[in-house]
């Protein structure tokens, strides 16, 4: 189920709960943040040709630090047109870079199970061939929305769901 609540403890004395996790003042908000390149040096995550996500960035200079990763949808991302334009073909050629610089960190799975996820439903709405690449990585996370909303996209129902969950 991808709303079970799964811990991944890193340096910590102790597990963290998702109540916790919500009433604590423990949460960090990553932004868009603009990084000169010689900071992505000294910490690392500098790689030419290749655009790093904050999370990566970020991830580097707390590994000194307790952090927490919480695999639950405490709420759902925007989506819309210029997400999954023509245009932000880049964009997920980009990540796949980002990614394969990742491979080997500790929390590399998690993070390629989401990336594969937001490939496979963006990319379904405008770029269907593209899609059907990440159609089998994808379909062990059947019962994910994200999943869910690229079969609906492929399968160009689109509108009747919409319609049925109208109705509802």
């Amino acid at each position: 189920n991808s709303n079970k609540i799964k811990e991944y403890p890193v340096k910590c004395k102790g597990s963290l709960s998702y109540k916790n996790f919500l009433l604590g003042n423990i949460t960090y908000n990553i932004t868009a943040t603009f990084y000169r390149t010689r900071i992505h040096k000294l910490i690392g995550m500098y790689q030419e040709g290749v655009v790093s996500e904050d999370i990566y960035f970020s991830r580097s200079i707390w590994k000194n630090l307790n952090i927490h990763i919480v695999d639950y949808y405490i709420s759902g991302y925007r989506t819309h047109n210029t997400n999954t334009s023509k245009d932000s073909w880049l964009m997920y050629q980009e990540s796949l870079k980002a990614l394969k610089a990742l491979e080997g960190d500790e929390f590399y799975e998690l993070k390629k199970r989401r990336e594969y996820l937001n490939f496979f439903a963006s990319l379904s709405k405008n770029h269907k061939k593209e899609a059907f690449k990440y159609l089998m990585p994808s379909l062990r996370f059947w019962n994910d929305k994200l999943f869910l909303i690229g079969i609906v996209n492929l399968l160009g129902i689109t509108r009747l769901v919409k319609k049925l969950v109208k109705q509802e």
